[in-house]
């Protein structure tokens, strides 16, 4: 039978282990805890509980070292009602943070969980131990290292063993992501399109442009490819949780895809496909991200507007400002551009790489029906006006300038690396039978109508300074802007055996120029995907 000075040196020996392993484990999960914003709110639960946790062992750590006759009464009734308490907090907090992982099944498990689970366990054993250690003699620290050196390889081997079993049943409930593929150079921008460098076979595909080339999007299957050879990159099989919208966003250097979730989203580097984040909290993702837009604006009380701004890269918040507003805006690549509340001839151009924001401003005067679009190539137009006639002035977000400003029945849709408009019906891309062109210069602040023949305008996209026209069965057309010259492109659509192919829509890409042919005689519909440099 174990007498009173054994039982209080064993007490000690454990007490002091446990001390130090929560100490351990509490520092290792604070450290990691950013790992779990996979799930909502356990970040901060996990620091809660390490915290706490390192504070009460310390507590019983500090009574474990008071010499046995200067012990009181209070000091174990103290522990013992500590030790209710802990236990009770403990197991709220557990059962909190399993229940705000948003569902085990889909996220990462990290090790940071586990250790502050850990941390809460071994802080209530010291508290347990102290407890045992004040109500009984104890003499000689010898007789406590014998006890200590045990325990030590007891706890070592409980705890070793259950992060293994921990981190071997969470495998199958990581979401992993594609396999890396090599990092490459942007491909330099084709100085021509006369020569078929890919052909890529799709079903209704979703294309976007990356700094390495063109994500494309088949059902559930993403896809990179090199802009100037076609070359597949990497590839990625989606699952089920991630049920959302898959987008690329493009910084000034880099380019991300984002893969968005009702429970938890995720975000690849588009060049490696390497995954950069796992998040439930994402602004790219869930509810409030509305059609893949980078800037989230939601109505607060009051008539006032909070203005979120996401960093792809991180999957965090990047600008979180509540204007006293509804304003006008529109984001491109790394700038966001703001109307102001306070004066109705301003607007704000924010780089969220720097911080820095600049004013600008406007030779028209804004209201409530005032509306902002991005037009690509660092232009942004900002107008007034819910029908025509609208009043238009057009932003150079790189020099943070007023470059032009006009009235019009129509609205910019794109822009040209030198600031040549496409103009359009607003909410369209010139989807219609046009049988001409309108455009707008802005250095010259000068509009001007291009005819096109016969051809028929489905579509349109930017070559440098030339206009490439989508044109159905006729394939498409190259315009001069400033020649007023259009010629037809030799067609590059490959027909099926059972139906002719139609050029339905161009897109730039570094390295190419797409061009999109559908067959639509019979089914399955299918896509032919050409890149022309």
């Amino acid at each position: 039978m174990i007498d009173d000075v054994s039982a209080a040196s064993a007490a000690r020996g454990v007490g002091v282990v446990t001390g130090v392993a929560t100490i351990v484990t509490g520092v290792w999960a604070i450290v990691g805890r950013a790992a779990v914003e996979t799930a909502s709110g356990a970040d901060v639960l996990v620091l809660t509980i390490s915290v706490a946790s390192i504070i009460v062992a310390g507590v019983a750590a500090t009574v474990l070292l008071v010499p046995g006759r200067a012990v009181r009464d209070w000091m174990r009734a103290g522990l013992g009602a500590l030790l209710v308490v802990g236990v009770l907090a403990y197991g709220f907090a557990t059962t909190s943070l399993v229940a705000r992982r948003p569902g085990s099944t889909y996220v990462d498990e990290t090790s940071s969980t586990v250790f502050a689970a850990a941390t809460g366990a071994c802080a209530l054993v010291t508290v347990g131990a102290a407890y045992v250690a004040l109500g009984r003699d104890s003499r000689g620290r010898r007789a406590t290292l014998r006890w200590a050196i045990p325990a030590a390889l007891l706890t070592a081997i409980i705890v070793t063993t259950s992060l293994t079993m921990a981190v071997g049943a969470s495998r199958d409930r990581i979401i992993d992501g594609p396999v890396v593929g090599d990092s490459v150079a942007s491909p330099d921008d084709p100085t021509s399109i006369d020569r078929v460098a890919f052909r890529i076979r799709s079903v209704k595909p979703q294309v976007w442009w990356s700094t390495a080339g063109l994500v494309l999007v088949d059902a559930d299957v993403v896809t990179a490819y090199h802009g100037a050879t076609g070359r597949v990159l990497w590839t990625y099989e989606k699952p089920d949780v991630l049920d959302g919208e898959v987008r690329v966003i493009n910084d000034s250097a880099t380019s991300t895809v984002v893969l968005a979730g009702s429970v938890v989203s995720m975000g690849l580097d588009a060049v490696t496909g390497r995954v950069l984040w796992r998040s439930a909290r994402s602004l790219f993702g869930g509810s409030d991200w509305d059609s893949g837009k980078r800037v989230v604006v939601d109505d607060e009380p009051g008539g006032a507007a909070r203005v979120r701004f996401g960093d792809p890269r991180t999957g965090r918040t990047a600008f979180d400002e509540t204007m006293s507003c509804m304003p006008a805006y529109a984001s491109q690549a790394h700038d966001l551009v703001l109307s102001s509340c306070d004066d109705r001839r301003a607007v704000r151009v924010i780089d969220m790489e720097t911080g820095r924001q600049r004013d600008v401003r406007l030779s028209g005067t804004l209201d409530d029906s005032s509306w902002a679009s991005a037009l690509g190539n660092g232009f942004v137009a900002v107008g007034t006006g819910r029908d025509a006639p609208y009043s238009v002035s057009v932003v150079d977000t790189r020099t943070a300038t007023e470059v032009d400003h006009f009235t019009s029945d129509l609205v910019p849709i794109s822009a040209s690396p030198s600031g040549i408009l496409v103009m359009d019906q607003p909410q369209e891309r010139m989807r219609g039978d046009g049988r001409d062109v309108r455009i707008r210069d802005v250095r010259a602040h000068r509009s001007s109508l291009i005819g096109l023949g016969s051809l028929r305008a489905r579509s349109h996209e930017w070559f440098g300074d030339t206009l490439l026209v989508a044109s159905g069965s006729d394939g498409f057309a190259v315009v001069d802007p400033h020649t007023r010259a259009v010629t037809r492109h030799a067609d590059v659509c490959t027909p099926d055996q059972y139906s002719s192919a139609r050029t339905s829509d161009l897109y730039a890409v570094p390295g190419a120029m797409l061009v999109f042919c559908s067959n639509e005689g019979y089914l399955p519909y299918t896509m032919e995907i050409v890149g022309l440099n």
